[in-house]
């Protein structure tokens, strides 16, 4: 495991501890779960993703699947 040290204003650390204390989390931990979420959230695949939005992927023949050679060849 690694450790990771930074710096806040003693208005940020205040901020921090009292919204933590509020949900019986140390610094240490809500700050970790913070971090884990943040990276969730920026590798999370998104329903959005226009991938996922191209309806034409699922059109055409129905035995594209199985005879693809036939029809590219």
């Amino acid at each position: 495991m690694k450790v990771v040290q930074t710096e806040l204003s003693e208005e940020e650390y205040r901020l921090l501890k009292e919204r933590l204390e509020k949900e019986g989390m140390s610094v240490k931990e809500g700050v970790r779960r913070t971090i884990l979420e943040a990276l969730d959230r920026e590798t999370a695949v998104s329903s959005d993703d226009p991938f996922f939005l191209d309806r034409s992927a699922g059109s055409g023949k129905e035995s594209a699947g199985e005879k693809h050679d036939n029809y590219l060849y």
